[in-house]
């Protein structure tokens, strides 16, 4: 029992990330485009989603800021992905963005969706 909890306490000393503690914006964008990479467990990726979103802590400007940022890269998938939570999870800070994707070859139909959301 105690290499268990010895073995924990250094699991959580080496990550230096505890279930509350690392909110910062670079780590929920790993979040973020972590959560694109489970192709076959759609379940895990709207668990990781939905993680990064709580841990904003009910900031809904600072998550749609977030979506955005990584919605600007140069990843077909996760820019997709991102410009459509954008239609969810999106503030009217982010329809300027959003107007200037809606004549993007590859992204015009998903930011029109999203500003019409």
């Amino acid at each position: 029992m105690k290499i268990i909890a010895a073995a924990i306490i250094l699991l959580v000393a080496t990550t230096g990330r505890s279930a509350g503690e690392d909110t910062s914006d670079n780590w929920i964008k790993e979040m973020l485009v972590g959560s694109n990479c489970y192709i076959d467990n759609p379940d895990a990726a709207e668990r990781m989603f939905q993680n990064a979103r709580r841990r904003c802590a009910g900031d809904t400007n600072r998550f749609a800021r977030l979506l955005c940022e990584v919605a600007q890269t140069n990843d077909i998938m996760i820019a997709e992905d991102m410009i459509n939570s954008l239609g969810v999870y999106g503030t009217a800070a982010q329809l300027p963005f959003l107007y200037s994707m809606a004549t993007n070859e590859q992204h015009g139909a998903t930011a029109v969706k999203s500003i019409l959301w």
